[in-house]
């Protein structure tokens, strides 16, 4: 639609229309739809032509003004992404280029309010990189949000590399309470759990005068570089709170 930003080193089609753009999209040609959407028009109603004329595109909303409860309407409508006005298209446009035909079942929303978002993630990367951008939006202006949509990256992608291994059909869950004087995030994923005590792959283990211990830990268990996750979600949380099997983490932050 008019006043859509365009994303840098892409063809464009604006479609006059929501049928011509679900047309459009139906043809194959395009890698993924941006819709501009105003929220007095319920998320549904604007995306189900694309859903039954392109499943497998990703569509991406973008909205000049929100709610809360807007970030996870767009969720159960079917969106890809939801953006902020002025996108960020780094990223963004790469994420949706590795879209799959079952992207749609990666988000089950069962609570949706203002106070309390509740959702099941399929336990995989890209599921995980979107929760943050539906997140970071759920969270918009509050001064702790970007540290907390930090924080619950950095542990959903712990879940994804130490507790759902290849078994992409499992799920994590995943609940953002946002209190008056603190915002809590709860994920918990299908894993056998483990003790902060034996984690000799992370940093969170390194004694104070050997930061990079693990680092041959890792180089040893073939793992990718890194290993920062938890210390760096510790960092940013004023409490990081793990259940006694360890496959249940709870941070919280509070507001200022």
């Amino acid at each position: 639609g008019a006043g859509l930003p365009e994303p840098p080193h892409c063809e464009v089609v604006r479609a006059a229309s929501v049928e011509e753009g679900a047309a459009l999209a139906a043809s194959g040609r395009f890698g993924a739809v941006l819709l501009a959407w105003d929220p007095a028009l319920p998320a549904a109603d604007l995306l189900s032509p694309f859903a039954t004329s392109s499943p497998a595109t990703p569509v991406l909303l973008r909205a000049e003004r929100w709610s809360p409860e807007d970030s996870p309407a767009a969720l159960r409508a079917g969106a890809y992404l939801f953006l902020p006005p002025s996108a960020p298209w780094t990223g963004v446009l790469d994420l949706a280029a590795k879209a799959h035909r079952a992207w749609r079942g990666d988000f089950e929303v069962l609570s949706g309010t203002r106070e309390w978002l509740a959702l099941r993630v399929a336990c995989q990367r890209e599921p995980a990189e979107r929760l943050s951008w539906f997140l970071r939006m759920y969270l918009a202006g509050l001064a702790e949000a970007e540290d907390m949509v930090t924080v619950v990256r950095e542990l959903a992608m712990n879940c994804i590399e130490h507790a759902c291994g290849a078994d992409g059909g499992c799920q994590i869950e995943f609940d953002c309470i946002r209190g008056a004087r603190s915002l809590l995030c709860r994920i918990r994923d299908p894993g056998p759990g483990f003790s902060l005590d034996r984690l000799p792959h992370a940093a969170v283990s390194n004694p104070e005068d050997a930061p990079l211990n693990h680092v041959a830990v890792r180089e040893e268990c073939g793992l990718r570089p890194g290993g920062y996750g938890i210390l760096l979600a510790r960092h940013l949380s004023d409490e990081l709170l793990y259940s006694q099997k360890g496959n249940e983490v709870l941070a919280i932050r509070y507001r200022r």
